[in-house]
């Protein structure tokens, strides 16, 4: 996991008086390049 992020996500939580109880980072994104092939595993949700 990244420091950075993970401590971000609690000074949100603590600035909306909230209690993570879970939580989850999607990120979506298009090869800007244009030469991308298809990845099956860029579906999957990482480990």
């Amino acid at each position: 996991s990244d420091d950075i992020i993970e401590e971000r996500q609690r000074e949100i939580a603590a600035k909306y008086n909230v209690t993570l109880t879970n939580h989850s980072l999607y990120l979506y994104g298009k090869c800007s390049d244009g030469g991308c092939k298809e990845n099956p595993d860029a579906h999957k949700p990482a480990k």
